[in-house]
């Protein structure tokens, strides 16, 4: 019996001017910046994010020089986001039932679900979005930085809706692997790295 064919990516300009990728992490490469901009009294992050995985690879402060995560080419980007980046593990169930599954990736063991996966680029604002059909459940992940403050900083907020009507019991983990300590320059991470 052949799998079903993967769906296809699909672009769209909403009503509000956002960007809407359907099956982002199928489409071709793309990388991107979050606009530098905190207002004029606050502090600017630069925020880099491709379409794979959650999308965000790197961040910082003034220049490459000081990330507070690695500063990653687009080529290598495109590779090491789906593992180095921000990543959500959800254990679902419980005893015998327990399943375990990871949002916004796309694993082979996965390839079955019946999901859809969105990336929503506003001016200064980036939505994820998967529903995942199969699980009944929708995630949604909001990146954006903070304005007008005395320090630079980047808001990510991930929610998880149950579709179902019943409840679901689930265990969650969520982050990042790895945040630079302040002062690791970009050449000494790349050049000397102990992390």
């Amino acid at each position: 019996m052949k799998s079903p064919a993967p769906p296809k990516p699909a672009y769209a300009l909403g009503d509000s001017g956002e960007f809407v990728i359907e099956n982002y992490n199928l489409a071709k490469p793309f990388a991107s910046f979050f606009p530098g901009i905190a207002g004029p009294h606050g502090i600017p992050m630069w925020v880099f994010y491709v379409n794979r995985a959650q999308c965000v690879c790197s961040i910082g402060i003034e220049d490459k020089e000081h990330p507070i995560m690695e500063f990653l080419s687009a080529n290598r980007a495109y590779q090491l986001t789906s593992t180095q980046c921000f990543r959500t593990f959800l254990k679902l169930g419980r005893g015998a039932k327990q399943r375990f599954y990871e949002p916004f990736q796309q694993h082979a063991a996965d390839a079955g679900m019946s999901r859809t996966q969105r990336m929503i680029i506003f001016p200064a604002q980036l939505t994820l979005e998967e529903t995942n059909r199969t699980l009944g459940l929708k995630f949604t992940v909001d990146y954006f930085n903070v304005p007008e403050d005395s320090y630079a900083g980047l808001i990510r907020v991930l929610r998880i809706e149950n579709l179902g009507r019943k409840s679901v019991a689930m265990e969650l983990l969520d982050g990042l692997p790895l945040i630079i300590p302040y002062g690791v320059d970009n050449y000494n991470l790349k050049h000397m790295r102990r992390l």
